[in-house]
């Protein structure tokens, strides 16, 4: 499971929430546009296989910008 959320901030958006359980995760956010974040989400280091399941839960708060 992966849960996120955004938020805008006084000059750019910021990840608020970030929750996980099990290998899904994500990087440090940056931000090579100015106020947008980007997030790379990071796949699990054995991959997926059949019978895996991959939860993804994001928010985006009014005026968030955000790119995963």
């Amino acid at each position: 499971k992966l849960d996120l959320a955004f938020a805008k901030s006084a000059n750019k958006t910021v990840l608020v929430r970030r929750q996980h359980h099990g290998p899904l995760v994500i990087q440090r956010p940056f931000y090579p546009e100015g106020e947008v974040c980007h997030v790379y989400l990071l796949h699990p280091p054995g991959g997926v296989v059949g019978g895996d399941e991959l939860q993804i839960k994001i928010a985006a708060a009014s005026s968030s910008h955000a790119l995963l």
